[in-house]
Order: C-alpha cells, then sequence, then structure tokens
C-alpha cells in the first residue's frame, strides 16, 4: 500500500502494441488456458500512429477470431494455432475504464477498477480467483496448468516507445 497511483498525462497509450506484440513474441503452451492481465491508466489509441493498430486488431490477436485487412492474417493465423487468451483489464484511472472494458468483455474477460493502490491488489485477488471458470470451464485452478501475463501497460509501452524514439 506504500505506492501511489498517478496519471501520466500522456493520454491515450498503444496498448494494442503492448498486446498485439506481447502475445506473439511469447512462447504459449497450446494445450493450457491462456488468461493476460493488463493494467493501465490510459485509454487505446486507435488506430495508433506508428504501427496502425487498432483495437479491433488487439482482440483478433488474441482471440483468433477474424480480421479483415489481409496483411493481419500472420496474427490472427498465429493466434488460432496458440489459442483463445482471455484479457482481464485493470483500470486505475477513470480515462481506461471504457476501452478496457471494451477489450476484456470482447475476449471473454472482465474488467476491474482500481482508484486506490490497495484496489490493485484486491483486482488482481479476484481476477486469480476468476481465472479457471472464465479461462478453462473448471471451478478448480488445479485442473489445468494457467499461463498469466501480467503486463503493465504505463510502463511497457513508454519503455518500448521510448527506445524507438
Amino acid at each position: 500500500n506504500s505506492l501511489a497511483l498517478g496519471n501520466g498525462g500522456d493520454t491515450p497509450e498503444t496498448v494494442c502494441s503492448a498486446l498485439i506484440d506481447g502475445v506473439n513474441e511469447l512462447s504459449w503452451n497450446p494445450d493450457a488456458g491462456k488468461a493476460i492481465i493488463l493494467m493501465g491508466d490510459a485509454p487505446a489509441l486507435d488506430p495508433e500512429p506508428i504501427t496502425g493498430y487498432t483495437k479491433a486488431q488487439a482482440i483478433a490477436s488474441l482471440t483468433g477470431k477474424s480480421y479483415s485487412e489481409e496483411d493481419y492474417s500472420k496474427a490472427v493465423s498465429t493466434a488460432s494455432a496458440r489459442g483463445k487468451i482471455t484479457l482481464f483489464t485493470i483500470a486505475t484511472s477513470g480515462g481506461a475504464e471504457s476501452d478496457f472494458e471494451y477489450l476484456a468483455t470482447n475476449t471473454g474477460g472482465k474488467a476491474y477498477t482500481a482508484s486506490e493502490s490497495a484496489d490493485v491488489t484486491t483486482a488482481i485477488e479476484q481476477i486469480i480467483d476468476e481465472i479457471p471458470e472464465t479461462v478453462t470451464g473448471s471451478a478448480s485452478i488445479f485442473d489445468v496448468l494457467i499461463e498469466i501475463l501480467v503486463g503493465i501497460v504505463t510502463f511497457f509501452v513508454d519503455l518500448v516507445l521510448s527506445l524507438f524514439a
């Protein structure tokens, strides 16, 4: 509880790049249930200025559902082979809530808000309790190996962008 949540003032951010590049750069166990916890304080750029990524493309990358642009078929086919990834989000400011809810619900996940640092812990605990049933259809976490990637968008995205700026 010693952390203070604050807004960086640089909204919106490249949330779609964090999701798309993150899921495509990792090795995923094709037999395991998969979930990502995305936490951030800003809405997603849609489309993003450098990559052109959109929220629809991020959802397609996570779910393996079709996306209309031909040049995006590689990410979708990778997602299809890897299996669906369920997204759970934690918005740490009101500005991110709507986009994070949209992304989470369209991947079968759930959106949470955390206005205080203690709320982040509570949200993560709730997500961990929710993952077995949402991701695997099972009530027990021991039924399936679950891979969790904790994505902290504000740090990751700003770091990546600063490397290429």
